[in-house]
């Protein structure tokens, strides 16, 4: 009798629990907790409602590609938000369509230009590299909130909505519900399975429509230049440690129309992020100074023109180092040169001890004496990108042809190199450059790049 009542008191209790997660009376974050592990931080509440006590700063970052047709709807439903703390980034990856006319009408005829920023790309980067590139206009407190121009907000709340979310300083990355247009079919934010999550990590969101999110700049930030060959959300996720929660009122409604292609994951190995445990600093530009390594052989004219070259154009200079591999006939010639540049360390090819392993400098530039500067250069602001980015290398010599380059932020694009050569000048991290170098003749210039590579380079060579 007691086993009997105790099991329909248990019937009733389930179906009183479903029916209260079903109807709203309790919050559905409480029963998607994610189980303890490496990928979730511990002692964070995402879960938990705060009370609203300020007005966060969001960025609307608006991709166009070809969307003549659906951007005005687009931007109405951003410029009718009933909150007031917000600016837009229109970002039109090259539209041949004439949306970026239509996208730039909209917003004067709106009278919306003291908020908006329109930037395009002249060649198609995709979106990842498209909200990379707009990442770079944005400070780190604000809230990124991305949204396809062939789609719109669902309502005038929609900001409101998401700046209740992020009340909670647990709070780093935000899903919400869609709408498909025109079946009205409900999307619901994505579900992790706990277990999963816990054994195997974060996964992409798998979803036949863009899924409606929003996160911090600065959580964007981290993500290296790699990431942007898979699905960024991956990334964020692994980076957040479990600071998730789900909007359950609609937040856009989503184009069926055109159809979202999801992005395919790189045949690039990613290796997982592990989760920040607070919040990440401001990045810094200010870098150390760069070593320069310079190579010549039989050419102390040209090594002269480099040297000279360096002393005017080019600024954030550690040391520089001459590796010089010369027949007896240039060794007069050589020594003239020696003597016009006195701060420069001369070494000899034949030398056993590597100059690279004999700095402490973190970035090394290395080139070749044939090399020309044609601009006035920072060596700092390059070494600092490929720290923000974690791209492989800085290429200097030549620009990557427009069908390969990425945008990331104005002149500055990444690339993928397709052919194995020596490049004139690029800048690397010492430590790269000296682990392949151990026990290598280094009298010539040579790359040091994996058959993988990323790297960054101005949009035209300098």
């Amino acid at each position: 009798m007691i086993r009997k009542t105790f099991l329909i008191a248990l019937v009733l209790t389930a179906a009183l629990l479903g029916f209260g997660f079903g109807s709203g009376f309790l919050p559905r974050e409480s029963g998607r907790r994610l189980a303890p592990g490496a990928a979730r931080v511990a002692g964070i509440h995402p879960e938990r409602n705060v009370a609203i006590t300020e007005g966060k700063s969001f960025v609307v970052v608006l991709y166009a590609q070809n969307d003549a047709d659906w951007c005005e709807r687009s931007l109405r439903s951003i410029f009718e938000q009933d909150y007031e703390s917000f600016r837009l980034v229109v970002v039109d990856d090259g539209s041949v369509d004439g949306t970026l006319d239509r996208v730039r009408e909209f917003i004067v005829a709106n009278e919306q230009q003291h908020r908006v920023l329109v930037m395009r790309n002249e060649t198609p980067c995709g979106l990842s590299a498209s909200l990379y590139r707009a990442a770079s206009h944005c400070g780190d407190q604000e809230i990124f909130v991305p949204l396809l121009a062939s789609d719109w907000m669902a309502s005038s709340s929609v900001l409101s909505l998401w700046n209740r979310a992020f009340q909670n300083s647990d709070v780093w990355i935000a899903f919400g519900r869609s709408i498909g247009y025109p079946s009205y079919d409900l999307q619901d934010p994505p579900y992790f399975e706990p277990k999963t999550v816990a054994k195997r990590g974060w996964g992409e969101p798998s979803s036949r429509v863009f899924v409606s999110h929003c996160f911090y700049s600065a959580l964007f930030k981290q993500i290296s230049v790699h990431a942007l060959q898979a699905d960024y959300l991956a990334s964020l996720l692994e980076l957040s440690g479990g600071r998730m929660k789900n909007v359950w009122e609609p937040i856009c409604f989503v184009n069926e129309t055109k159809p979202w292609k999801q992005i395919v994951p790189s045949a690039l190995s990613r290796m997982p992020l592990a989760p920040l445990q607070a919040f990440p600093k401001q990045w810094s530009s200010a870098a150390q100074e760069v070593d320069v390594i310079v190579f010549s052989r039989n050419s102390p004219a040209d090594l002269f023109a480099a040297l000279d070259a360096m002393q005017r154009h080019v600024s954030g200079i550690g040391r520089t180092t001459a590796v010089v591999s010369a027949d007896e006939r240039f060794v007069s010639a050589y020594a003239g040169v020696r003597s016009a540049f006195p701060e420069v360390v001369f070494v000899p090819h034949s030398l056993k001890k590597q100059p690279f392993l004999d700095t402490h400098a973190k970035h090394v530039l290395l080139v070749e004496d044939s090399a020309t500067l044609i601009q006035s250069i920072d060596l700092r602001k390059p070494a600092a990108l490929l720290e923000k980015t974690g791209a492989e290398a800085f290429l200097f010599s030549e620009a990557p042809p427009s069908s390969k380059a990425m945008w990331l932020s104005d002149g500055i694009v990444a690339w993928q190199p397709s052919e194995e050569k020596n490049w004139g000048m690029a800048l690397y991290r010492t430590a790269d450059v000296c682990k392949q170098l151990r026990g290598k003749d280094v009298g010539v210039m040579k790359t040091f790049l994996s058959h993988d590579a990323i790297c960054l380079s101005f949009y035209e060579a300098q």
